[in-house]
Parts: structure tokens; C-alpha cells; sequence
């Protein structure tokens, strides 16, 4: 490939010298490859991304045609990027032989980019680091020329968001609205562990999304979060429950259970052989999602702590498709709340806010209202009626008088079907089912494409 850095546009200021990046290709690649693919990657790090910076040739004429567009207030895309370099070419300025090596470079990227959100987490830190030192460097010489600090110190908290928030301009009533409303149709749906369910719901619960099982004691909201851990860890998910109730062998037990089909008490008493034989079995044959549970005290245990273990655990798993709460009710607000109400609508709140960030699914329960009979609403959760507010999709659950069905209930669902009762459900309390028929049968929890996580816990 001829070098396309032979610069047809500049975005180096003249005497500012960019230091390379270092990036392995894989990644450096990569980066261009959802510069060009993802609003949401270009506007949260894309935009920050020098262009000298980069090794490959090809990747720096692609980032400079990006941030020309970028200035023309048009999102970057791999056919806007083309046109600008058709249109240079047109011109005079461009070679056909640099045209038709950025077309190849593209087209070789598409083939073996990673994961957007892989992809973001490798690439913030790297612009994080580049931004603070610049910022660094400049408070030293202000400060030695006794300049204000002022606007520097707020630059170096402004760095420490990269790749956590964005520039996105906003939505604008124009054309375009219709192609980012039909995105919604596209959303990735993730099964909520009971087949007639998700097909009341049209599909499941979609990515980064919340949802609430809502209930009283007896009622199953642990057994429906156990549920719906196995549906995804049985679709290749990684999964991280916090448990504020259950120790985590229980915990663990009854999603074993789930799994295998051997009931809870045997395996916490010993009789555990069948279930091992049938869990590798599952390992081998299905291909088994990651999972992690662990114990918290309940009432004395802040959000920031639950947040912080299931960042390991990402970080552990190298990605994390479902994370849930095994109860809410029980974490502390990081925040000062008169009372329980304004508490309960911020660990909500962030419970969802998480799940947007990381781009993956959220789940956890709530107590019912005491003197609630019969079907409930939104604003019947125990505590704080913010819980309603706050959550996507809300499901009151209510175990029937024989104990072996169950009525589940959508009181809520923002983006799709609400105010149904489905069921009843077969429940099988003694190996943590509901509906069991193809829970733990391996089926594909999403309906669009899945990558393979890997298997193993």
C-alpha cells in the first residue's frame, strides 16, 4: 500500500508534534473499524482518536476523512468516508491507488474488528493517559507563569470521563429520525427464562434495559433470578449476581439445580455426582457462559460496592452480558436520602444506569407492599414508588395457593406490551425452574446474532 499520510487533509495543528500510540494492530484497527460503524463509539472516544497518532497508513487517512466529516457536523460512516475521498480524488488531490488501498484496508478491518464495547474498554484508558499528561503538562507551565488554573483543573476532571460520556449532539427532527427510531426494532433481546413470556413481551428484555421481578415472601422473585441466570449462562452469557440474602454455595446450589436438573437439597448435602457429570456435560455440548456470585451484607452494603465487584468481574470475564441483584431492597444509597423513598429510586436508577453503560442486561427484585392483595401496580413496590418509575420492565410475580404454578404479571414495559397476565407457570421449587421445559435445554436467549463467550465458569 502506497502511504496514504501524504496529507490531503491536516487536524495537526502546525507545531504540534503527535507521539504514536503504540496501539497493537488488532486494536488500532479495530478502533477505525467503529469509528466508521457506531455513532455512540465515535462521539464517546472516536472524536478524541489523533490521527497522526496511528501506524497504519490506511487507519490515518480513514480518522482524518472522519474528522472532516466530524467538523462538517456529519456523523463519520465507512460509505461517508469514501465519498469525501472520491471527491478529493474528483479534485485532483487524492491518488486512485491510495483510493483503492483505504477501500481494501476497510473492507480488511470489517473482517476482524473486535467487539465494540471490547474495543471501547481497550481504547478509552489509552486516550485517558494521552489527555491527562497534555493536561498535566500544561498546568506546570501555567502555574509557573502564575496563570489562572481554573479552567486546566477543570479540563483534567473532564478527561477522567473519557469513554464513560460523550459528545453526541443530541436527536434532531429531520429525516434522519426515521432510521434512528427503526433502530429500536433491531435492539438485541435477551429471554427472561419463561417462553410464554418473552413472547407476551415481543422477544425478551432488550439490551441495557432493567428489569424487576416484584413479590412477597414465597412468592419466587430469587427463583425467577435464578431462571433467568441459567437461560443466559445456557446461551453463552457471562453472568455476576450480587446476593444479599442467600450465601453464595445456596445461591450457587440452586442455580445448579436449575442447570442440571438435580434437586437443591441433594446437592447441598453431598449427592452432588449427577450434577457434576451433567454440568460438564452441558460445558462440552452447549458451551456455557461465565458465572459469579458473590455475598454482601444486606442494609449495610453501599451501591459503589456492588458496582465496584462487578467491574472486577467484567474485567475478570473480559465482558459481562447480565448482572442482577439478588435483592435491591437490601443495598445502600451512596448518596444522603431522607428516608427510604429517595434512597431506593437512586440504587434503582443506578442499577440501570450501569447496565447503559456497559451495554448489557440488569436484573433484581423488590419486596411488595404489605397490604397489597390481589394484582399489583407499578407504584406497589415496598419502599419507594421510584422503583416503578425507574425500571424498563417491572414483572409482579404471585405464587398460586397450591404452590406449584405461579401468575407472572407485566405492570410495566417501556418499550413494548404491558398490563398482561401470562401463566400460570410450573414451578419446580426444588430445582429452581419455572416453565421448565427449555430453560436449561441450551436455546439461544437473543434473537439477533450472539457472539461466543467461551465456555466455562
Amino acid at each position: 500500500m502506497q502511504d496514504a499520510n501524504a496529507s490531503h487533509l491536516s487536524v495537526v495543528p502546525i507545531g504540534h508534534t503527535v507521539r504514536p500510540y503504540g496501539l497493537p494492530k488488532p486494536l488500532e484497527r479495530s478502533t477505525v473499524h467503529w469509528c466508521t460503524r457506531s455513532e455512540d463509539f465515535w462521539y464517546s472516544v472516536g472524536h478524541l482518536v489523533e490521527p497522526a497518532g496511528l501506524g497504519e497508513a490506511c487507519a490515518r487517512t480513514v480518522l482524518e476523512h472522519c474528522i472532516a466529516l466530524h467538523r462538517a457536523d456529519t456523523v463519520p460512516t465507512d460509505a461517508g468516508v469514501l465519498s469525501s475521498m472520491v471527491m478529493l480524488r474528483d479534485r485532483g488531490r487524492l491518488t486512485q491507488e491510495v483510493m483503492e488501498d483505504t477501500v481494501d484496508y476497510l473492507d480488511l478491518i470489517e473482517g476482524s474488528a473486535m467487539a465494540e464495547e471490547a474495543t471501547l474498554q481497550a481504547i478509552a484508558p489509552v486516550l485517558r493517559r494521552r489527555k491527562e499528561s497534555e493536561v498535566v503538562d500544561a498546568l506546570i507551565k501555567a502555574h509557573a507563569a502564575h496563570q489562572p488554573l481554573d479552567d486546566l483543573v477543570d479540563a483534567l476532571q473532564t478527561v477522567q470521563l473519557i469513554g464513560t460520556t460523550d459528545a453526541h449532539p443530541g436527536m434532531f427532527l429531520d429525516q434522519d429520525v426515521f432510521a434512528r427510531i427503526d433502530r429500536l426494532r433491531h435492539v438485541e433481546r435477551m429471554s427472561l427464562g419463561m417462553k410464554e413470556l418473552d413472547i407476551a413481551v415481543e422477544g425478551g428484555l432488550g439490551r441495557s434495559q432493567l428489569v424487576v421481578f416484584m413479590g412477597k415472601a414465597g412468592d419466587g422473585k430469587s427463583m425467577a433470578l435464578i431462571n433467568l441466570a441459567a437461560k443466559a449462562i445456557c446461551s453463552g452469557m457471562n453472568v455476576a449476581m450480587a446476593s444479599l440474602e442467600l450465601e453464595e454455595e445456596v445461591w450457587t446450589a440452586r442455580l445448579l439445580a436449575n442447570l442440571t436438573g438435580v434437586p437443591t437439597n441433594d446437592i447441598l448435602k453431598g449427592s452432588w455426582r449427577d450434577a457434576s457429570q451433567r454440568l460438564r456435560e452441558l460445558q462440552e455440548g452447549v458451551g456455557l457462559g461465565r458465572f459469579a456470585v458473590k455475598w454482601f451484607p444486606p442494609r449495610s452494603t453501599k451501591w459503589s460496592e456492588v458496582k465496584a465487584w462487578y467491574a472486577r468481574v467484567r474485567e475478570e470475564m473480559g465482558g459481562l452480558d447480565l448482572f442482577g441483584s439478588d435483592y435491591a431492597d437490601k443495598i445502600l444509597s451512596d448518596g444522603r436520602h431522607d428516608g427510604t423513598y429517595g434512597a431506593m429510586g437512586e440504587v434503582y436508577e443506578e442499577h440501570r444506569l450501569a447496565a447503559v453503560e456497559w451495554g448489557c442486561w440488569a436484573a433484581t427484585a423488590s419486596q411488595k407492599k404489605s397490604g397489597v392483595k390481589g394484582k399489583a401496580d407499578v407504584d406497589d413496590a415496598s419502599d419507594s414508588a421510584n422503583k416503578g418509575r425507574v425500571t424498563d420492565m417491572m414483572i409482579d410475580l404471585e405464587a398460586l395457593e397450591d404452590g406449584n404454578e405461579m401468575i407472572a404479571r407485566v405492570i410495566k414495559n417501556r418499550h413494548g406490551p404491558s398490563r398482561m397476565e401470562i401463566g400460570p407457570f410450573v414451578t419446580d421449587w426444588a430445582r429452581a425452574r419455572i416453565s421448565a421445559s427449555d430453560v436449561h435445554a441450551g436455546s439461544h436467549a437473543i434473537q439477533a446474532a450472539q457472539p461466543d463467550f467461551g465456555a466455562g465458569w
